[in-house]
């Protein structure tokens, strides 16, 4: 697996911590264990080690401290795009139809 270079396993559901192994996989570029159920502290020396890494996908887990770790792996690989927090939510607006008053079904 020294090769391998893309590792996907988001939703899966996912229990316990990430291992420090996964350092071990230098040639890794994509890392996604989004939206599962990881928890403990995100092993940031280790997932550093991927020098190669371009893009990290950790947010939707029950990791502890996830805003230091993402700002340690964001300076420890300044070229990968790195996300261990879940991104702030946006308010969403409703699209309206002009003239209507925004109540009632639109159909097409």
């Amino acid at each position: 697996m020294v090769n391998l270079q893309y590792l996907y396993l988001d939703r899966n559901a996912l229990t316990g911590a990430v291992p420090h192994e996964v350092g071990s996989l230098r040639a890794l570029k994509f890392l996604n264990l989004s939206h599962n159920e990881l928890t403990g502290s995100v092993p940031s020396d280790a997932i550093a080690r991927c020098k190669l890494a371009l893009r990290l996908e950790l947010q939707g887990n029950r990791f502890e401290n996830t805003a230091a770790a993402q700002t340690k792996l964001r300076s420890m690989l300044p070229s990968a795009h790195v996300l261990v927090e879940d991104p702030p939510e946006t308010p969403q607006s409703t699209p309206r139809v002009p003239g209507s008053s925004g109540s009632g079904s639109l159909v097409f």
